[in-house]
């Protein structure tokens, strides 16, 4: 399909690739829920699958030896697998994984699916079981010098880290409030190799995590620049403590730190370290864990 700019019906698929119809159907519907083609019907009886141009750009540009990179690239942003392999690190079997999923989504998954899911984490690299036969992360120790590995393969060991790493510190509520723009701009924050820019993308994430909490609780705060101002309004109101107003208002001062270049009286550039960057995103993660806690259900937890 990768080949095809035209598309191809289930036919040419199944004759193509010597399968069933039956077969090249859940793959090539597989492949719209990853990203990899879009369906159209050109007529009542007949789907047409068209691969996006994101991948017949990437298909065509890396080899056939990467496409399991590739793959798992594609794999790593597709939200339901990362909410599947999050419940089977936390110990449920895969049947039961899927079984959540299914309530998640509101919709019956086939069972089989757990089978699919599974396979898909291990021949992507992304999981495998340690002595005691659980399932955990790859560690990046055993994925062999980073010069061997594809820039796929990275972007998604990256990404699925990333995202496990942000669900162990802001836990599964706080994981689940957070809309999808909030959660690739944290993840994004994790990700850049500036530090000026990680602490921007975390910033970002913060200030529209805060303006939606407070929006749900009947308190609008469209006037409101910037975070140290919500969460001057969030305290006045008592819909958070103060404790955690001066937390957030020292966020509030790192991420002006990054945003502006020099200071206004010194004219002196700020120099963002990534060690500071990382203490930055490490206690904002925990605060927001903290206000989302408060104002959900009354817990006061630093």
């Amino acid at each position: 399909m990768a080949r095809s700019g035209n598309g191809m019906t289930l036919p040419d698929l199944a004759r193509y690739a010597d399968r069933s119809q039956t077969y090249v159907k859940q793959a090539a519907e597989c492949a719209v829920e990853l990203g990899f083609a879009t369906k159209q019907n050109a007529n009542r009886q007949t789907c047409i699958y068209i691969p996006t141009a994101r991948w017949r750009h990437d298909s065509e540009q890396y080899e056939r030896s990467h496409g399991r990179d590739l793959f798992a690239s594609y794999l790593a942003k597709w939200s339901p697998f990362q909410t599947f392999l999050r419940f089977v690190l936390d110990g449920s079997t895969p049947h039961d994984a899927t079984t959540k999923l299914s309530v998640l989504l509101g919709q019956q998954i086939p069972t089989m699916a757990s089978e699919t899911l599974l396979r898909w984490a291990q021949s992507a690299g992304f999981i495998e079981t340690d002595e005691s036969g659980r399932w955990v992360l790859v560690a990046k120790s055993k994925t062999g010098p980073s010069q061997h590995l594809s820039r796929f393969r990275n972007a998604a060991m990256n990404e699925i880290s990333a995202r496990d790493f942000l669900y162990e510190h802001l836990g599964q509520a706080t994981s689940a409030y957070l809309d999808t723009v909030e959660t690739d701009e944290l993840v994004n924050s994790l990700l850049k190799p500036d530090p000026r820019d990680a602490i921007d993308s975390f910033g970002r994430a913060l200030e529209d995590f805060l303006r939606r909490l407070g929006n749900s609780g009947g308190l609008p705060l469209n006037r409101e620049k910037g975070i140290e101002e919500i969460a001057n309004t969030l305290v006045s109101a008592n819909i958070i403590e103060q404790k955690q107003q001066k937390l957030l208002a020292a966020l509030s001062t790192a991420r002006v730190a990054c945003a502006h270049s020099k200071e206004r009286k010194s004219l002196q550039r700020w120099e963002i370290r990534a060690e500071f960057a990382t203490g930055v995103i490490l206690l904002g993660l925990e605060t927001m864990r903290s206000v989302h806690m408060f104002v959900t259900e009354g817990q006061r937890d630093l």
